[in-house]
């Protein structure tokens, strides 16, 4: 982390970098070069580096487990590689806990309760919910969640899968749950984005989902009555 230097440090490196030897190449990596002084940056050249790609992550992870002898099935490799978010480094040591948790066999049902994730499957009972303003139904079905749940992975999870929606929706095709207003979708996609940056500050982020998911049903309520009523007028 180049950025991390002084300022003292960057000006004794300036002049190397300006005349550097033949046999000497710098390779300074940040993850800030905003950061780093005008004076460095124009003296060398930018490659940016992309995160890397689900089947990139995939396709590298099952090189290693099969030159480690360490058994595996597709989908815990697709939830490790949605927990790396794009970092090959991170999704390496993910996997590193995953094989002494699960003791060299790596399996999905494992590594969710390991990481704490949620299937879509549940994220998709909770929209339903949320469709039908079923306020209770709500409440009992979060509140039996796990203790070891990464609800920022949730938010995540439900953002992702009411933009698919909506993409299905545009496009004609058909997803899993039906009979959704797109602007009931676009109301809940604002209020999870818009929440999930208080997360980090909540000491029970179990409560705290339940109350932005209620949340999301008073406003859609409100809206709706409010419609109704103009349509009377």
């Amino acid at each position: 982390e180049v950025h991390m230097l002084s300022t003292k440090s960057f000006n004794a490196l300036l002049k190397t970098i300006e005349e550097p030897p033949e046999h000497v190449k710098f390779l300074l990596a940040t993850t800030d070069p905003e950061k780093l002084p005008e004076t460095i940056l124009s003296r060398c050249l930018h490659f940016k580096l992309k995160a890397a790609t689900t089947d990139t992550l995939v396709n590298y992870l099952k090189q290693i487990l099969e030159n480690e002898n360490v058994h595996y099935d597709e989908g815990s490799l697709n939830l490790i590689s949605n927990h790396s978010a794009g970092s090959i480094r991170d999704s390496l040591s993910i996997v590193e806990q995953c094989i002494s948790f699960c003791s060299g066999k790596i399996s999905e049902e494992k590594i969710s309760l390991l990481l704490g994730d949620v299937g879509n499957d549940k994220l998709e009972i909770i929209i339903k919910y949320l469709i039908n303003g079923e306020a209770a139904e709500i409440v009992k079905y979060v509140d039996n969640f796990g203790e070891n749940v990464n609800y920022m992975n949730i938010f995540d999870n439900l953002i992702h899968l009411l933009y698919k929606i909506t993409i299905s929706n545009v496009n004609g095709s058909q997803s899993n749950i039906n009979n959704i207003n797109h602007k009931d979708i676009h109301l809940y996609y604002q209020i999870l984005v818009n929440s999930k940056r208080d997360l980090i500050h909540v000491i029970d982020k179990k409560n705290y989902l339940i109350m932005v998911l209620l949340r999301m049903i008073t406003f859609t309520n409100n809206i709706n009555s409010n419609n109704i009523e103009s349509g009377k007028r």
